[in-house]
């Protein structure tokens, strides 16, 4: 099994592990009422693997801001150009009114990565879209992702460059814990922002980061103690994906249990490699199979029932729950017997998002007065 600082077998399981919480949510399956949890899993991921990528790049003295935001542009444009022309063919011959109006705001924010500010502007509206009918809602999440990676680079650029020989702990500390608190009040007091923007999910992305900066001064595991914590990692995660429902706050205090989870698992595996979430057979490839998964939510779509136009047709089209055929033919994607993941946490973090779409369906819409909108519905314990 490979062991070079580009691949950690158990990252690579807790991937798997995200998009299985993801897809079991999505398609309803008893128990897994917080299974949408599987996202912030994502986000502590990527908030360690950039870091360390940063940090490698740093110490060789070869980062270059227009290197790192050029390859970020190639590696995702063309994918979500692909992905949502196939999805807008897909679905366009059931639209009808100004569903095509409202593709092409989506379709534009979303290629600029501002999404989520787009939608939290338009689902705060009380005459705001049927968010079912909203076939590109799942890019918010990337969106958020793709924010942190324009003010991340920066912020450690600088502390590098003038924060060298300093004692870096309590500036971190500081800002996690204020991070933190920032959550927990927007997601009581403006939930509609902390589910959509970026502040509210910023102390996930830190919980990842501060694994990667102080992984040289925390303390070595042995086998039995990383084990043990890789475990405890892996059961806050299942356990917030059972017990949780969409009608508690979050992110907020409820976001803490699974992304702390996170961040126990990928610490363990810093000295131990194969702890608890190691899958058995390593992946094989490139990962190009990942970017075919990428359609799995849009073909699932056509394939169980396609698109399902409302019986009133005054309403907006909307795409109707998959089959359990589309299912199967998302977990054949999944690292099992040597199928390969994609090639980098965001083209996996985009097909995560992709089925992703039913969470925030279900924490933001509900029928209102007016027939052809629907108001959306915050989360509320």
């Amino acid at each position: 099994m490979k062991t070079t600082p580009s691949y950690r077998a158990d990252i690579e399981g807790l991937r798997a592990l995200a998009v299985v919480l993801v897809i079991l949510y999505h398609y309803d399956v008893p128990g897994i009422t917080g299974g949408f949890i599987g996202v912030d899993v994502f986000f502590v991921i990527s908030g360690f693997v950039i870091t360390q990528l940063l940090q490698r790049a740093f110490e060789k003295g070869t980062f270059q801001f227009r290197d790192f935001y050029a390859r970020r542009i190639r590696r995702l444009v063309p994918l979500f150009l692909l992905v949502s022309t196939v999805t807008f063919l897909m679905i366009s011959p059931f639209y009808i009114g100004d569903a095509y109006y409202i593709f092409a705001k989506s379709w534009l924010s979303s290629l600029v990565g501002l999404s989520n500010i787009y939608y939290f502007q338009e689902l705060s509206q009380y005459f705001a879209p049927e968010t079912r009918s909203l076939s590109l809602l799942h890019t918010w999440s990337l969106a958020v992702e793709e924010q942190f990676y324009l003010i991340w680079p920066l912020a450690l650029y600088l502390a590098y460059r003038f924060g060298k020989g300093r004692d870096g702990h309590w500036p971190f500390r500081i800002t996690l814990v204020g991070t933190f608190a920032l959550s927990v009040y927007l997601a009581s007091a403006h939930p509609a922002a902390a589910y959509y923007l970026l502040p509210a999910r910023l102390f996930e992305f830190m919980l990842g980061t501060g694994v990667a900066l102080f992984s040289r001064q925390l303390p070595a595991l042995g086998r039995g103690s990383a084990e043990l914590l890789a475990a405890l990692g892996v059961a806050m995660i299942c356990a917030t994906a059972v017990l949780l429902t969409k009608h508690h706050h979050f992110p907020g205090y409820n976001a803490l249990w699974p992304t702390l989870g996170t961040a126990l698992v990928i610490y363990a595996g810093l000295h131990q490699t194969g702890t608890v979430t190691a899958p058995p057979v390593e992946p094989a490839g490139d990962g190009v199979s990942g970017r075919y998964f990428l359609f799995a939510v849009p073909v699932a779509l056509a394939a169980g029932g396609a698109v399902a136009l409302s019986t009133d047709r005054n309403h907006l089209a909307h795409p109707a729950r998959p089959h359990g055929a589309g299912a199967a033919a998302v977990m054949a994607e999944l690292p099992l017997r040597g199928k390969p993941l994609p090639a980098s946490p965001l083209e996996l973090q985009e097909i995560l998002h992709g089925v992703h779409l039913r969470a925030a369906a279900d924490h933001l819409g509900h029928p209102v007065h007016h027939p052809h909108r629907r108001r959306p519905e915050l989360p509320h314990p």
